[in-house]
């Protein structure tokens, strides 16, 4: 009774090779940069990555005032919801 205790503890430590920790040791995957090339190789114009362009249909205008009042500490009023129009007296 007491062997089948000790199986999974060894199995444990076997588990856990020595030669460093997590994504370091050798043989792990190491990250190479690929995402970023593949970005810089799909635009069209390498100084996007700095700035993007906008669209003559953008919005932006419309979009950044929201910002910039929540930016300036312009809190709306929460609006006021009821789950029924029914008052309780």
């Amino acid at each position: 009774m007491r062997i089948l205790t000790l199986i999974p503890a060894l199995l444990l430590l076997t588990a856990c090779e020595g030669g460093g920790a997590g994504l370091d040791r050798a043989g792990m995957w190491q990250p190479t940069g690929v995402n970023e090339h593949n970005l810089r190789a799909m635009l069209a114009d390498p100084d996007h990555l700095n700035e993007g362009i906008g669209t003559p249909r953008s919005r932006s205008v419309t979009a950044v005032a929201p910002i910039t009042r929540l930016d300036a500490g312009e809190r709306p009023e929460l609006p006021e919801v009821r789950s029924s129009s029914v008052r309780v007296r």
